[in-house]
C-alpha cells in the first residue's frame, strides 16, 4: 500500500533586503523603490453609469484603450506619484467642483469614502502635459492615484452647472 505524501510547497522568496538587493537598486533606496512607485488605483472606480467602467466598453473606441493602456506602461517610469500627476495634468488647471456638478458630486463622494473633507479631486490626460482626449478623475491617496471617473471624450470639463 503506497502512502499518501503531501506535496512539499516550495518556500516563498526572501523580502528584498541590502544584502540580496540586485547591484542595479541602491540599497538605500529599496523602501522608496518597493513602496513609493506611483499606482493606478480603481478600488472606488464607478462600475455602473455615466463615465463608469460599464460606460467605457460600451463607448468607447480603440483609440481610448490604446492610451489607457499607455498611461499604465508610463506609470512604472515615475519615481513618485507627485511627478506623475504632475506629468499627466492638464495645462488649463483643474475643473472647480463649484462649476461643474459632475465633479462637485464625485469629490463629495471621495470626501465621504475617505473621511477626509479636504480632499480635492484631480483630473489627468492619459497622454502627457495634458494633452489627448481621454481624462481619469480621481485623488491621490499615498503613491495611489484612486480613479473615480473614466471621461474618454473629456466631456465632463464641458458640462458646466
Amino acid at each position: 500500500m503506497a502512502k499518501n505524501k503531501a506535496k512539499k510547497l516550495p518556500s516563498p522568496k526572501p523580502a528584498l533586503t541590502e544584502k540580496n538587493a540586485s547591484p542595479l537598486i541602491n540599497p538605500k533606496e529599496i523602501d522608496a523603490k518597493v513602496r513609493r512607485k506611483p499606482v493606478l488605483g480603481m478600488t472606488y472606480m464607478k462600475i455602473r453609469g455615466p463615465y463608469s467602467l460599464k460606460d467605457l466598453s460600451k463607448n468607447a473606441d480603440e483609440n481610448s484603450y490604446k492610451e489607457l493602456e499607455s498611461l499604465q506602461e508610463k506609470i512604472r517610469e515615475f519615481r513618485s506619484i507627485e511627478d506623475f500627476l504632475d506629468y499627466f495634468s492638464s495645462k488649463h488647471g483643474e475643473i472647480s467642483p463649484e462649476n461643474n456638478q459632475t465633479v462637485k458630486d464625485e469629490q463629495k463622494r471621495a470626501r465621504d469614502i475617505t473621511g477626509n473633507q479636504n480632499l480635492t479631486i484631480r483630473h489627468i490626460h492619459c497622454k502627457a502635459r495634458g494633452n489627448g482626449k481621454f481624462v481619469l478623475f480621481g485623488f491621490q491617496y499615498e503613491n495611489i492615484f484612486e480613479i473615480l471617473l473614466l471621461d474618454p471624450q473629456h466631456e465632463i470639463s464641458k458640462n458646466k452647472k
